[in-house]
């Protein structure tokens, strides 16, 4: 990888997730990214800066910041020495031999999660290869490749059991290779459960009901490993299985954790901003100050009911008079300065890089004409537009990582980017949308009675995403969020556009 990559996608029913991987070129000593993205709402939501701050577009945002998980194929997680599932080996039995080492303990539990990233990123990217070589002539084979891998990789590593269920070693120790264990076990059964209803809806192959089968046998084994281990994680059918999934999640962010990166967030531009209302209040102090001389030279020559008069509304100028330049000069500054700073650090509190947020409300007027271009409005957007308008929020995002400092982050793996995972909670947005169901009417085929149907009622939301590289030409993302008061209904891609020489 060696471009700025985004993914857009739905989360959940109110959340949209926007997930931008950042290359990490090590030959730099910094690598600098920029993302801008334009929200274009209907005013018909009634979303301004007036009724949405930027504290509640903060308060709607949940972010996370990681490294890139290292790319390995399934095949090659046990292929040689240096391959995750031997460092792991290495790893756990140099551990067994030193249970009281407390930097052989950390060591332990990183490899342990770090395995557990990998494998999970190796089942994903393997099961997405599979969906998309549907047509080709080893596909049959590419798949029983897939599920005999993944079986052998399980039991070669749950044979390091033997290596920590010895004297000296801690009982915790061993709970988190069980917990690394249930979860390998979880997440083989849910790749499994994705293949096999590909299989089912993708078209039938002489071969797919034996595999099919298979596959069912494969999950009732990993699920009967599970209960024979203690493990309480087991899927029922007359349950809601909440057990299961609160144990899945808690899980998954534990394996992760060891990806994920510290960030220290503040105010930016803070003293830039305190010094401009500095200058803002020795203005209006000057002004009440030379209203007072003014006065005094020509309008009196000593203490009166005027003198008082005149000092209280100089002095109620500058109150005045401060407050609108302090608006005026934050308005400015804040067009050019970010709202927040977010220091990234390594859990070992080495700074590994700096990101800077901005939010605004932008007038359509004051939008770059590029991306009113890519924005696209056509007749029919524009004519449904055309009492209202939209509203244009901007999100501003500068990212600047130091090569240096992410380099050996790891001692045996090797840190070629930094995912920055944004979800924004679009509730607020619906607050105002009127039902999200409504009567439609059409005669029936004999033309005999009126046929009384439910239709749907729904709201655009036009993001366009600017994207780049330093040195590198900006990349165009349009999307369009299908809305109703209901939630998400929809996610429409446009293609991509790349600009060259900065015009498209």
């Amino acid at each position: 990888m060696d471009n700025l990559n985004e993914i857009f996608k739905q989360h959940d029913k109110y959340q949209l997730e926007m997930k931008f991987t950042y290359p990490l070129n090590t030959e730099l000593a910094q690598n600098e990214y920029h993302v801008d993205t334009y929200i274009f709402l209907p005013n018909s939501l009634g979303i301004s800066s007036t009724t949405y701050s930027k504290q509640d577009f903060y308060s709607d945002l949940q972010e996370y910041i990681r490294l890139k998980t290292p790319v390995v194929l399934l095949r090659g997680m046990n292929l040689d020495e240096e391959a995750p599932l031997k460092k792991l080996e290495r790893t756990v039995r140099k551990y067994s031999f030193a249970p009281k080492d407390p930097v052989m303990y950390e060591a332990y539990q990183e490899r342990l999660k770090m395995f557990c990233s990998i494998m999970k990123s190796a089942l994903r990217d393997e099961e997405m290869f599979l969906e998309r070589s549907v047509s080709s002539l080893n596909f049959e084979t590419l798949v029983r490749n897939y599920l005999d891998q993944t079986v052998a990789i399980l039991q070669e590593f749950r044979s390091f059991r033997l290596l920590v269920e010895v004297p000296g070693v801690p009982a915790d120790s061993l709970d988190m290779f069980r917990f690394v264990d249930e979860f390998l076990s979880l997440t083989a059964n849910k790749y499994r459960y994705k293949l096999w209803t590909f299989l089912t809806c993708g078209g039938t192959f002489p071969w797919t009901v034996e595999v099919k089968k298979k596959i069912i046998r494969l999950i009732r084994d990993e699920i009967e490993y599970r209960k024979a281990g203690g493990y309480p994680s087991i899927p029922a059918a007359e349950s809601d299985n909440d057990k299961l999934i609160y144990r899945e999640g808690v899980l998954k962010k534990v394996m992760a954790s060891v990806l994920f990166l510290k960030t220290t967030v503040r105010r930016d531009g803070v003293l830039l901003e305190n010094l401009l209302f500095g200058i803002a209040a020795g203005i209006a102090m000057a002004f009440a100050t030379v209203v007072t001389f003014v006065t005094a030279k020509f309008f009196y020559s000593e203490l009166s009911l005027l003198v008082f008069l005149i000092v209280v509304l100089s002095y109620m100028g500058k109150d005045r008079l401060k407050e609108w330049l302090r608006l005026y000069f934050q308005a400015k500054v804040r067009s050019y300065l970010y709202d927040y700073k977010t220091k990234i650090q390594s859990g070992f509190g080495k700074e590994v890089g700096v990101c800077k947020e901005g939010f605004q409300f932008v007038p359509e007027s004051k939008v770059d004409p590029r991306i009113l271009k890519i924005r696209d409005r056509d007749s029919f957007s524009r004519l449904a537009n055309h009492g209202f308008g939209e509203t244009v929020m901007l999100a501003r995002k500068h990212v600047l990582l130091y090569s240096k400092n992410c380099r050996n982050l790891f001692t045996d793996f090797k840190v070629d980017g930094i995912v920055d995972i944004m979800r924004l909670n679009i509730r607020r947005f619906l607050w105002k949308m009127d039902n999200p169901a409504k009567d439609v009417f059409l005669p029936d085929e004999d033309g005999e009675t009126i046929l009384k149907v439910s239709g749907k009622r729904l709201y655009h939301v036009n993001i366009v995403i600017r994207y780049g590289m330093a040195g590198r030409e900006d990349c165009y993302t349009r999307y369009r969020l299908v809305l109703s008061r209901s939630g998400i209904r929809q996610i429409v891609k446009f293609p991509d556009i790349t600009s060259v020489n900065g015009s498209i």
